[in-house]
């Protein structure tokens, strides 16, 4: 009986994928846990509430400007039928994406001064010097969900870390040369998103013949569905950066910088759901119905990952 409930069990190539993308998760936890001791030491309290707070207005912010884009794509884009439709739909979304970015960079650009006024944590000059690079995010949700849809597992890991990896290198450097500084840090963690997102516009060949079809079709499928997921995607993002928000109106920068780095010791909670989720996703598009034993495995491993986090809270 026993034989049979793991035979049952079995996903071989995408629990592959799974763990792939879970590790690359806590990798990239084990990278930001550099970036933020690198950080810590090397700027004071209150810059580094600065630098937390710039990260979190900035993907609070963008997050109205998707519109519902990337969700739309990522649907489409599972259910395409060939590499060439996909590479349509990819130059679709870009475009789409490159207005969205527009948009946003010119209202962050203008609006700017409104965050110091509202807010005891002051970020104006960071965003007055860093506004126009500070869309790379709306670019990063782009190119996650993206392949998520593609089901590009091993490329969508890579984009995960490989960011990560070129911002703490790029720390360094800054230490050996003795330049670190609160405009270069966050200037840096700016640019190594960027350098991957370009990098990806590149290797995936986006095909740009008959685009204001491809656009056509992309939005249609924005008003039908992505409309909906992009005003759940507003609630969950204010909901989960509500804390912070609060925070940075009620306390100062250095309150903020001690509890920003309290909150990331419970990510891996959640790191397996979320490989398990983005995993299945090409799977679960033309699926009316949730695998069971998806989400046995998922609850077991959820289980597992509590009992674990209790028996090391002294240690933590």
């Amino acid at each position: 009986m026993m034989n049979n409930f793991v035979r049952e069990l079995r996903f071989p190539k995408t629990l592959q994928q799974t763990f792939l993308f879970y590790f690359a998760q806590l990798f990239n936890l084990f990278l930001g846990w550099m970036v933020a001791k690198l950080n810590v030491t090397h700027l004071t309290v209150a810059e580094y509430g600065q630098f937390t707070f710039f990260i979190t207005v900035i993907n609070i912010a963008y997050i109205f400007f998707t519109f519902g884009i990337f969700e739309s794509a990522s649907r489409q884009i599972a259910l395409a039928q060939s590499s060439g439709m996909y590479r349509k739909i990819l130059a679709a979304t870009i475009f789409l994406s490159l207005i969205s970015y527009l948009i946003f960079t010119i209202l962050l650009g203008l609006g700017y001064p409104v965050l110091d006024s509202l807010f005891k944590v002051k970020i104006g000059n960071l965003v007055k010097l860093l506004f126009p690079l500070a869309g790379v995010y709306l670019f990063s949700n782009m190119w996650q969900l993206v392949l998520r849809g593609a089901g590009k597992i091993r490329q969508l890991s890579a984009f995960l870390v490989g960011p990560r990896v070129c911002y703490v290198l790029a720390l360094i450097l800054l230490i050996l040369l003795r330049q670190f500084s609160l405009f270069g840090t966050t200037l840096l963690n700016l640019m190594s998103i960027a350098a991957f997102v370009l990098l990806f516009a590149i290797t995936e060949k986006p095909d740009f013949r008959a685009l204001f079809e491809s656009v056509s079709k992309l939005w249609n499928e924005v008003k039908s569905f992505g409309v909906h997921l992009y005003w759940s995607e507003l609630i969950k993002v204010f909901l989960y950066h509500t804390d912070k928000l609060l925070i940075s109106f009620f306390l100062d920068a250095e309150n903020l910088a001690y509890y920003a780095l309290a909150f990331t010791v419970t990510f891996p909670l959640s790191f397996f759901s979320t490989a398990l989720s983005v995993t299945y996703y090409k799977k679960f598009s033309v699926s009316r119905q949730l695998d069971p034993r998806v989400i046995l495995l998922n609850f077991l491993w959820i289980i597992a990952s509590v009992t674990v986090f209790i028996l090391l809270q002294n240690w933590i």
